[in-house]
């Protein structure tokens, strides 16, 4: 993954979705899981916020 992200061609990053299992019948739960663990992972591993705050304005 670093080694994507050294160039500019590239953005990678590694997002856990597990938690998204919990929510076996609830579609809507388990979307909204994988678009969490998403969006942090990119806040995390990429400094980029941009789709932790789009998630966030999605909720309100």
């Amino acid at each position: 993954m670093a080694h994507l992200n050294e160039r500019d061609d590239y953005r990678a990053l590694y997002a856990n979705i597990e938690r998204a299992q919990t929510a076996r019948d609830d579609v809507k739960h388990g979307i909204d899981a994988v678009a969490e663990a998403i969006a942090s992972a990119a806040n995390i591993y990429l400094q980029d916020r941009t789709l932790l705050t789009w998630l966030n304005t999605q909720r309100q």
